[in-house]
This record gives structure tokens, sequence and C-alpha cells, in this order.
């Protein structure tokens, strides 16, 4: 198997590739794609009976369909998988209880992959649309290039402490830079207390406690979140 990069030179490897059975779609092979020092790929047997797809089970894969294997000769499978590299940082993203995971999409809108924070993983080269899982999320694109990293960086969020004499109803929106307003979070009705992560912005935070007599009890301020910074909020 020669895995090829953007110069369909054979210098890509440490890629689990798979050979599929074309007909029923079951596994047959699998290998981790190993390069000699001088260059050169394993050879491995395989049976020549049957047709195959073979997957690079790249990020996202590379499939080459019905490949027929020669009997008795030396097959060689070429797949394009150049690749680059994407690294996500964040300082602030243990603020998160569970830490922040990014959607990548393809161009297509197709799901790719989940990735962690904090941490840097390799793509087949080109365009991708990158949702963070942040509150609120972020949208980015990026376009990852052949051996290079691409690093995308995230404000730290701010710590926003909301402390009621007791539990209610709310909601948490977005206010953008001409005023427009975008939900973003329900605040727990059950609690009277909690901690959020916010992303660096504007807020307004509506809440009205689980006992009030009306709608007039409605408790409504406007919070700027600041990167690292935190802060109380006391609505009743």
């Amino acid at each position: 198997i020669e895995l090829l990069d953007e110069r369909n030179r054979p210098t890509e490897s440490d890629i689990n590739v798979s050979f599929i059975n074309g007909f029923t779609e079951s596994p047959v092979f699998d290998f981790v794609h190993y390069r000699d020092p001088q260059g050169r790929p394993d050879s491995v047997d395989i049976d020549p009976v049957l047709n195959y797809n073979v997957v690079a089970n790249t990020l996202p894969p590379v499939v080459k369909r019905n490949v027929r294997i020669t009997p008795g000769k030396h097959n060689i499978i070429k797949l394009n998988t150049p690749r680059g590299s994407l690294k996500l940082r964040q300082k602030g993203a243990s603020y998160y209880e569970n830490g922040v995971n990014v959607i990548v999409r393809d161009k297509k809108g197709t799901i790719v992959n989940l990735q962690s924070m904090n941490s840097t993983e390799q793509y087949i080269i080109g365009d991708y649309e990158i949702e963070a899982l942040t509150l609120p999320r972020k949208f980015f694109k990026v376009s990852i290039k052949p051996r290079e990293i691409n690093t995308l960086t995230l404000p730290d969020p701010g710590i926003v402490n909301i402390n009621n004499t007791s539990a209610g109803f709310g909601s948490i929106y977005e206010l953008d830079t001409d005023g427009r307003q975008t939900w973003i979070y329900d605040l727990d009705h059950e609690q009277s207390r909690l901690s959020l992560a916010l992303q660096p912005g504007k807020y307004k935070v509506v809440f009205r406690v689980k006992g009030a007599p009306g709608s007039k009890y409605t408790s409504i301020k406007t919070i700027i979140v600041k990167a690292g910074l935190s802060q109380v909020v006391r609505m009743f």
C-alpha cells in the first residue's frame, strides 16, 4: 500500500488500513501502515479471490473501491492521503465542567471528528468548519494544508456565578453589537445557585423566582463577561 502525499509521493504512513469485502462489506484484514528507514512500505499477504474496498482510516477516511488482487504478483495499491494538523488551544478549558469538545465538519457539512480542546489531530488537507461547544457555541472555518499545523486559539471564558435567594425560571441571552439577542441557555429551575463558564461578551439574564405571583416580578440584568475573570450575579 502506498499512501501518497500532496505531491503524489508515497511518504505518508502510520495510518490504519482496512481491506473490506466488497460484496458483504465485512472487514477481512487490518494493519497499521509502516515504512522502513528507506521509505519502503511493508508488503502483506492477502486472499486474491475477493474484490476489496481498501480504506485508509484517516480523518475523513479515504476509500478505493473494487480493488482486484492479481494472484502470484506483487500488487501496488495507491491511496491519496495528504494530511495536515489542527491544533486547538484554550487555556481556560478546565473551567468547563466536562471540558470542551469541538465538532469538525467537512465542506459538505458531514461530521468528520469530535476533537477535544488542547489536542492536535491530523486531517486530510482541505477546508473544514469548526463548531466549538463552548457557551455560547462558536463557529470557525479552517483550511488544513499539507504538513502544516493550523492552530485555532479560543479566548478564555469568564466565570459567572448566579446566586439567588430561591430557585426559579430564566434564561441567558447573548447580545451582539447591535443589541440583538440570541438565546443560549436555560437556567436550572431546581437550583438557586449555579456557576457557568461563558465566552467573553455581553449577556442578558432574565429570571423570575418560582413562587413569584406574576410576570411583573421578572428580573433582568445585563452583564459583561471578560476572559479569565469571575463575577457574581444576584437576581433576587
